[in-house]
């Protein structure tokens, strides 16, 4: 489905100069080179992602990089919070040093929280600062982490002490990737779109109430 046929909500987050888009749809990985054009990025784009969620989704996000005429460098991490570790940035580095990423590049988060914030963080210091674009994959990662800024790794002694805000230049929020989501991941997700309804927003815990059962079921209508 192209571009003009897909419906994209886009929620403009405003921070001056560092304002970004958050797209939301279905089917809308189609969207991306737009995001990636946004960022002035040329020549090599890097891609992190897990052993989870690389098998599903890499090869589409490569696809769509390579045709939008940039060149995928992809690193693909064993998935879990103990990835999120000072030696993983290292060896992303690395992996983009040898893929050839430059200060002209940008770096693509395909994952849920763990990715995004190993990602962001890695963007944060490759070149002293490259853009990045994240894909979150989870509910959580949706509806959370993949906005604000916050990356970090953890130390052995703390979580998430090692780290820096550096905002995106854009979120993709493709809905259709939580149907490849495990119903344990997707009920842990939805605890946290619970949460803000009963701590900020009435209408939408009670729509998380009315509709749990189609929820649950994966229907995105």
């Amino acid at each position: 489905m192209s571009a003009t046929q897909t419906s994209v909500d886009t929620v403009q987050v405003e921070l001056g100069e560092r304002s970004y888009p958050i797209l939301i749809g279905e089917d809308i990985l189609d969207r991306l080179p737009e995001l990636l054009a946004g960022t002035g990025a040329r020549g090599a784009v890097g891609v992190i992602s897990d052993t989870h969620v690389a098998p599903i989704h890499g090869k589409s996000v490569e696809s769509i990089i390579k045709g939008a005429g940039f060149r995928p460098v992809t690193v693909s991490l064993p998935p879990g919070e103990q990835q999120k570790r000072l030696d993983r940035i290292e060896e992303i580095t690395g992996a983009f040093l040898n893929g050839g990423l430059d200060r002209s590049s940008a770096i693509v988060a395909l994952g849920g929280g763990v990715v995004g914030d190993i990602a962001g963080f890695a963007a944060s210091v490759y070149m002293r600062g490259v853009p990045y674009i994240q894909i979150p994959t989870t509910i959580v990662s949706q509806v959370d982490s993949s906005v604000g800024g916050k990356t970090a790794v953890n130390h052995a002694l703390s979580k998430n002490v090692i780290g820096a805000f550096h905002q995106p230049s854009g979120v993709l929020i493709d809905l259709t990737m939580l149907k490849s989501l495990p119903d344990r991941e997707l009920r842990g997700g939805l605890a946290e779109v619970i949460k803000h309804g009963i701590i900020a927003d009435v209408a939408l815990f009670e729509y998380m109430e009315t509709q749990a059962k189609a929820i649950l079921n994966k229907d995105l209508s």
